[in-house]
C-alpha cells in the first residue's frame, strides 16, 4: 500500500522525512517518490542548460527547439513502435539539428529575422509534428505522454536516465564553463582567444535536446520550456553572477519540485481532484517568478520613499542651519 495515500500537504513532507532515513532501494520507491526524484533532478537539470539560454538571450531558440523535437520523437516511436529512449534520443538530436539548421538558414540566407525565422520555424515542425502524431499513433495515451507528459506513469528507469542527464549536464556545466561564459559576454574576446560562439551554441543547443527528450515522459515537450526558462528569469531578478544565477535557479526548481508533488498529493486526498502534477510545478514556477517581480517593486517603491523622505530631511536641517 502507498504510504502516501489520503496524506494532507503536510503529511506528505512528514511521510517522505521518514522514509528517507529508511535508505530503501530504487525499485521500492512509491510513485511519488519516483515523481519527486525525476521532477527534481529535472528541475535541476533544465535550470544548470536554461540558465545559459537566458543570459545569451535564446530563450524563443529553446522555445523553437522543444517544439520541433516533437516531429522527431514521433518518427523515433513510428520506426521502433516504442518510447524506447536510445532511439529517442537520436530522433530528438536529429530533429533539433533541422530545427537549428533552418533557423540559421532562414536568418543567414533568406534575411529573415531573428524572432520571425524562430517562430515560422517553430510553429512549421511542431504542426508537422502533431499532425504525424495523430496519423501513427492511434492511441490517445500515446499522444497526450509525447505532447504533455504523463508523470504517473514513470517508474525506476525514469529516475536512472534523469539523473544521468543531470549530471552530464552539471559536468558539462563546469568543464565547459569558461567557454559559455566568454561567448556568452564577449564574442570578440572569444574570437580573439579561439573559442567558436556557433560551436559553443550547437553544444548548448544539443544540451537542451537532451534534457528535452529526458523530460517528456514526465512533463512533455510543450512544459519542459517553463523548466529551462522560468527559474533562471527568476532567479536573474536576485542575483547578476553566473554561478550564483545557476546555483538559484536550481534551488527554486528544486523547491518548485517538493511543493507542487506534496500540493498534489494533498489535492487528490482532501478534495479527489486528480490535478496533474508536472502542471502544478511549472505553474508554481510561474508564481514564484510574479511574487519576485512584486517583491523587488515593493523594495524598490520603499527605498524610494527612503531616499525622499531622506531628502526632505536634509533640506529642512539646511533651511533651519541657514536661518
Amino acid at each position: 500500500m502507498n504510504p502516501y495515500t489520503d496524506q494532507t500537504f503536510w503529511g506528505f513532507f512528514a511521510t517522505a522525512f521518514q522514509r528517507l532515513f529508511q535508505l530503501l532501494p530504487l525499485d521500492q520507491w512509491t510513485i511519488d517518490e519516483v515523481q519527486l526524484a525525476v521532477l527534481a533532478l529535472l528541475g535541476v537539470g533544465s535550470a544548470l542548460v536554461g540558465s545559459w539560454l537566458v543570459v545569451r538571450r535564446m530563450a524563443l531558440m529553446a522555445n523553437a527547439l522543444s517544439h520541433g523535437l516533437l516531429i522527431g520523437i514521433v518518427a523515433a516511436y513510428a520506426l521502433i513502435g516504442s518510447t524506447h529512449f536510445p532511439a529517442l534520443l537520436i530522433g530528438a538530436l536529429l530533429a533539433g539539428c533541422v530545427t537549428s539548421g533552418c533557423i540559421e538558414w532562414l536568418t543567414r540566407v533568406v534575411r529573415l529575422s531573428d524572432d520571425a525565422a524562430i517562430s515560422l520555424i517553430q510553429s512549421a515542425l511542431f504542426s508537422l509534428g502533431v499532425v504525424a502524431l495523430t496519423l501513427i499513433t492511434r492511441d490517445s495515451h500515446i499522444g497526450t505522454e509525447i505532447v504533455m507528459g504523463q508523470v504517473d506513469a514513470l517508474h525506476a528507469d525514469d529516475v536512472r536516465q534523469v539523473a544521468w542527464v543531470t549530471l552530464v549536464n552539471g559536468l558539462m556545466g563546469l568543464l565547459l564553463f569558461r567557454g559559455y561564459l566568454i561567448t556568452s559576454f564577449d564574442s570578440a574576446l572569444a574570437r580573439s582567444l579561439g573559442f567558436s560562439s556557433a560551436w559553443y551554441g550547437r553544444l548548448l543547443m544539443a544540451q537542451v535536446s537532451l534534457t528535452s527528450i529526458v523530460a517528456f515522459r514526465a512533463v512533455g515537450v510543450v512544459l519542459v520550456v517553463g523548466l529551462l526558462i522560468v527559474p533562471p528569469l527568476t532567479a536573474r531578478l536576485w542575483v547578476h553572477r553566473i554561478g550564483h544565477l545557476m546555483l538559484l535557479a536550481a534551488g527554486i526548481s528544486l523547491c518548485a519540485a517538493l511543493v507542487g508533488v506534496a500540493l498534489s498529493r494533498h489535492m487528490l486526498s482532501v478534495y479527489q481532484m486528480p490535478l496533474s502534477t508536472s502542471g502544478i510545478v511549472v505553474v508554481l514556477l510561474g508564481v514564484f517568478y510574479v511574487g519576485s517581480r512584486a517583491a523587488i517593486a515593493v523594495r524598490h517603491w520603499l527605498a524610494g520613499r527612503e531616499r525622499i523622505d531622506g531628502v526632505d530631511k536634509y533640506k529642512i536641517l539646511d533651511i533651519k542651519y541657514k536661518i
